[in-house]
Formats: C-alpha cells, structure tokens, sequence
C-alpha cells in the first residue's frame, strides 16, 4: 500500500457500518434468536472475519483486521467500556499491544507515540512497509520547518529585489497572534461574520466595535482590511426571518444581503468606521457585480459617515474603500470600477465557482471545480489589467494564494499583495524568496498560452517542484 490517507480509512469504515445486508444480518438474529446487539454484533462480525481470512488474496485476507476493528469500535459504544485512553497521553511513549487496529494508530499523536510493537500485523497491513520513508519524511520535514522558522520575519523579496506584500486572512479575532507570529505583514481578509454564526442574538453595534477595535489594538500598527459581511450562501444568520432559498449563491448573498438589509449594514459600517480611529484600517465590499452595487454600498457608508459626523464621534474620514473581485462580471468591467475603488482583492474561491458554473460543495462537481483553467486565470489577467490601468492596489486573497504551485503564476501577472491562511506565510515566503519575477514572468507567459487546465497544473507544479521538494 502506499500511504495510508486517514479519512480514505475512515471513509471505507463508515461505509462498511452502513451496509444493508450487514444491518439485516444483525437485526435478524436479535429478532429471531431473541437476543441483543452485544451478543449479535460479535457473531456475524467474526462470520465476516473468517470470510476475508480465506480469501486467496493477500490484500483482501489482510483487510480482516478492519472487520475486527471495526467490531471492537460498535461494540465499545455498545457496552460503554471504560479504558486508558491514548489521545490523552501527557509524554512521550512507546506504545507495545497484541494488536493494533487502524483506527487506534490513527488516533495516536505522533508527537508523544514514538513507536509501536505488535505481533499481528501482516504483510499489507496499514502500519507495515513504510517506518524508513516516514523516518526520512520526518527528519527532512524538521530540517525544513527550521528554515522556514528562520525566515518567518524576514521580508517575501524575490532574488532580483522585488518586495511582495504578505498579509493574512483571519475569520476570529483571536486568530491575530498566529498572524504576527507566522511573519504576515497585516491582516488582507477579516471575515466578520463570525459574529452572527456563533450566537443565538443578532450582534448589537457595540458588539461589533469591540470586536473590531480588539483587532485593531491586538495587530500594533499593522493595517487590517475589514470585509464587509458576507451573509446567505452558505452562512445564514440565526434569526428566522432569513429562510435558506434555491440557489443560494445566486440569490442574495454578501453586498446584496447588506443593501437589502440597511440596519445591519449600518451597525456594521458604524462600528469599522468608530474603530478605524484606533490604527491602519480599509473597508472591503464583497461580491461587487457592477458599478451600480458599488454607487449603492458608498452612499450608505456617505450616509453613515455623514451621521457620525453629526454627533460629534471620530472615524477616519479618509479610509480606504476597495471590493472583492468574485464575478466575472467584475473582473471584465474591472477598469470601470476602478474609477470608484482604491484596491481589488481578488476573491479566487467564488471567482472559479462562478466563473465554471460548479458548486464547489456539491460532491457530484466538485472535480470540474479547477483554478487552472484559462478562462479562469483570463479574467484574473483582466483584473489586474484594470488596477494597473487606473492606478490602484490589488491582491489576491483566495485559496490560490495560500497554494504554493500558483504563486509563481501570480507573481508574474504583477500582483504585489498575497493574502493566505496564517500558517502558510513561512513556505509561500521560502518560495518567492527562491525565485526572479524574470523567471515568474516567464512562468505566466507560457500558462496564458495553454489551453487545458491540467496542462497548466502539471507545468505550475513542475516549475515549483525543484522549489520546494519539501512540499511535494
């Protein structure tokens, strides 16, 4: 076997539970035979034992220590067995037993598990024929989170001197001190619907600031981009007058919620512009489709603005207001609305989706879901186009930025600003101070010119391979 992928492994087991004529072979024999679950499980689970033990194929034969696992897992819930339990070992162990099941090695943490001895593991059990390639797996992976610890604060210059801007993306406030621990430069993407997902109330306006100014104060002088909230879709708010509809994501969702919505936006846009007077902040719309979504959003905060300045409470008159790039329509009509921003972020989850017609949640789809294709990576050219031709800021905040194969590709299409996930700043700072933006931009060139998605993967990956041996 090759390395064992522990949710394919837990994946076969659920399967395995929910299988008809298993639930019947149970259920029969309790019925029939009057007698319970404990007594009936063990029966047909050591007829399924025997069975895999005899089969004349040594993979399947060796697949007979899943059955026992799986077995010893029901049957634990069935009788509530109390027993030492591994996940919450406190030092460092080495852990000897009869047998192991897959589940059990799973769930050890190999930080404090430095080794296991059992006796019953064949030839393609799941633990068997790899300890060498994890032990040099693991010693190379140390090596390599020494250097990146090393660089974590350094800045993400290229070889021939270019700086790129590092920023993060954050969905709680407390998430700040693994942004200035991991060397980001700011904060490019704060989520703010944090707030209305994890309570029973919708959040007051001083709620809202509170949490705001907490990160403001917390991030010490770095800028924080504060996006607007992004409500329907796949995030709905707790109150029962916002009822799921078909198509969520083509309903009314981010800035549409927000306009439809004036006294939340209001709370909302009050509370970012109190807080903007306590360090570097910028608001940040999300899903803007045209420029009249755009006039509409900048009158509320005009409106709100306006009224603060009435009752005599400071915000920063001269924030800085920019949009999420996650239409199509957006990214073809970017020149003309960059007339009316001071930045793009180009959102790369929704502008796929959207621009491939795919559910990235819908199982059924989700392998047509690719930031490789062309028409894709044409309408990031686009963007990009559109801020340059207008003078203005624009970074990528999506997953494809926090995705070490596309930074290349990024860096040369001229994008000075990448938002990621905290603990992907080290490695994605290791690599572009690997490379020239000569190099990057040779990189681009060639994509633009490929027509097939996994065209453009298998080249991404073979130019960032030599890179970062590490990763791959």
């Amino acid at each position: 076997m090759g390395k064992l992928d522990i949710r394919d492994l837990f994946s076969v087991h659920w399967h395995f539970l929910q299988d008809e004529s298993l639930h019947k072979r149970v259920t029969d024999l309790i019925q029939n035979d009057s007698v319970t679950a404990e007594y009936a499980i063990p029966i047909v689970f050591d007829q399924l034992h025997q069975h895999f033990t005899q089969v004349h194929d040594r993979y399947i034969s060796g697949r007979a220590a899943d059955i026992a696992d799986i077995e010893k897992c029901v049957l634990r819930h069935l009788i509530n067995t109390k027993h030492f339990n591994l996940i919450e070992l406190d030092q460092e162990v080495i852990i000897v037993a009869r047998e192991l099941g897959p589940t059990q090695i799973a769930s050890f943490d190999p930080r404090l598990v430095k080794g296991i001895a059992y006796d019953t593991a064949g030839e393609t059990s799941h633990a068997s024929k790899t300890i060498s390639e994890y032990q040099e797996a693991a010693q190379a992976f140390s090596s390599f989170r020494k250097i990146l610890y090393s660089i974590k604060h350094e800045p993400a210059v290229t070889k021939d001197g270019v700086r790129i801007n590092m920023l993060a993306n954050i969905e709680f406030p407390y998430e700040v001190d693994k942004v200035l621990e991991n060397g980001a430069e700011g904060i490019g993407l704060f989520r703010t619907e944090f707030l209305y997902l994890q309570r029973g109330i919708e959040p007051s306006e001083e709620d809202r600031y509170r949490a705001y100014a907490q990160v403001i104060k917390d991030l010490k002088g770095h800028p924080l981009t504060t996006r607007t909230m992004d409500l329907g879709a796949d995030k709905f708010t707790q109150s029962n007058r916002f009822k799921p509809v078909a198509y969520p994501f083509l309903g009314l969702r981010s800035i549409r919620f927000s306009l439809k919505h004036r006294d939340m936006f209001v709370a909302q846009l009050r509370a970012i512009l109190r807080a903007s007077v306590l360090g570097p902040t910028r608001i940040m719309f999300p899903l803007i489709t045209n420029i009249k979504e755009l006039m509409l959003a900048r009158e509320v905060l005009n409106g709100v603005m306006a009224d603060l300045e009435d009752e005599g409470i400071p915000y920063n008159k001269d924030i800085p207001v920019g949009i999420m790039i996650e239409v199509p329509s957006a990214a073809l009509m970017a020149w003309s609305l960059a007339k009316s921003a001071v930045f793009f972020s180009i959102g790369t989850n929704d502008l796929t989706q959207y621009t491939l017609a795919v559910d990235r949640g819908n199982a059924q789809v989700a392998k047509l879901y690719s930031t490789s294709e062309p028409a894709f990576l044409q309408l990031i050219k686009s963007t990009v186009e559109g801020a340059k031709a207008n003078g203005i800021d624009v970074s990528v905040c999506g997953r494809m930025a926090s995705e070490p194969t596309y930074i290349m590709l990024l860096l040369g299409m001229l994008i000075p600003t990448l938002s990621m996930t905290p603990f992907m700043i080290p490695e994605i700072k290791k690599l572009i101070r690997s490379v020239t933006m000569s190099d990057c931009e040779k990189v681009t060139r060639t994509v633009l010119e490929m027509e097939s998605d996994e065209q453009i993967s298998e080249f991404l990956a073979s130019q960032t391979r030599p890179l970062l041996p590490e990763v791959f």
